[in-house]
């Protein structure tokens, strides 16, 4: 696409130039295990960054409490 581009000051591709490009004619099958696949890591990305934020603000709470001496570790 990047070879496709035209202009100095603003560089952009024409509708002409895109329609004479070869794509592939995948396969729908193809199309839908790679959607199923990419949204379960897409969900685990979700959950371990509202894990991520559980433990932030968990360490935020308990760590001045340990340096104060209002909780000890055991």
């Amino acid at each position: 696409m990047t070879n496709l581009q035209k202009g100095a000051a603003q560089p952009h591709v024409y509708p002409q130039d895109i329609m004479r490009l070869s794509v592939f004619d995948v396969p729908e099958t193809l199309i839908i295990n790679f959607e199923c696949k990419v949204q379960m890591i897409f969900n685990q990305i979700c959950n371990l960054r509202k894990q991520n934020q559980t433990l932030s603000k968990a360490r935020d709470f308990l760590i001045p409490q340990l340096i104060t001496g209002i909780r000890e570790l055991k």
